[in-house]
């Protein structure tokens, strides 16, 4: 995951460096509390102290939303168990269950096709000479028969 070393932030954007360590600050006063000093509330810390001081942007992202979609089921266990687990199991401490949840954002390629580019999803249309396809991927198969018309 993308971490931005503070050296750099410091120079470009010392400001938003400071609030990231007033937010990190708070957060290892609470994960303190809950967990006591060690290992369990520090694996929680934004910043990364070795091998080169940086700030964990996804752990920063976390903190800071409402909500974490893992858009499929095995996505949203992944984030919880291996991703995340320290935030997935700090929240589920605090008491927010729902941080972490699964939401398909329902978007399907054929139907991003048709909506995005109909006159590509037209095209579809008129090769395999039915809509069929937008409501059965696996009839996109029939456009092989076209690859090689110019």
């Amino acid at each position: 995951l993308e971490k931005w070393p503070t050296a750099l932030l410091q120079d470009l954007l010392p400001r938003h460096l400071q609030l990231i360590c007033q937010i990190n600050g708070r957060l290892m006063e609470d994960a303190t509390k809950l967990y006591g000093e060690g290992p369990k509330a520090w694996n929680l810390s934004i910043i990364q102290e070795v091998p080169e001081k940086a700030v964990r942007m996804a752990s920063l992202a976390v903190l800071a939303c409402n909500k974490v979609n893992g858009v499929a089921a095995i996505h949203t266990e992944i984030v919880k168990k291996e991703t995340f687990a320290e935030f997935s199991n700090y929240f589920r401490d605090q008491g927010f269950e729902d941080k972490f949840v699964n939401m398909t954002n329902g978007v399907t390629p054929r139907r991003w096709i048709h909506c995005a580019n109909r006159p590509l999803s037209d095209l579809f249309s008129r090769h395999l000479g039915t809509q069929k396809w937008l409501t059965d991927l696996t009839l996109l198969k029939g456009l092989l028969a076209e690859k090689d018309d110019e």
